[in-house]
């Protein structure tokens, strides 16, 4: 996965857990990544660590727990 490069701070990447089933069932629960989001109409581009790119609501994103931090 390829963090957005025009973002400020890009040396962050904060993974995401995709949380739905009703849409891409087949990703419920894989990682991916926010490239790039949009405020104005809560949606966001996302890509999984295969490389696939969608356009969705960050509404079905939420962060992945991190190793070492409690839920």
């Amino acid at each position: 996965m390829t963090p957005d490069l025009n973002m400020p701070n890009n040396d962050v990447v904060v993974p995401y857990r995709w949380r739905v089933r009703t849409r891409l069932p087949e990703r419920y629960g894989q990682l991916c990544v926010v490239l790039v989001r949009s405020r104005r109409m809560n949606s966001a581009l996302v890509e999984f660590e295969d490389g696939y790119r969608v356009v969705t609501s960050r509404n079905y994103l939420r962060a992945a727990e991190r190793a070492g931090e409690k839920p």
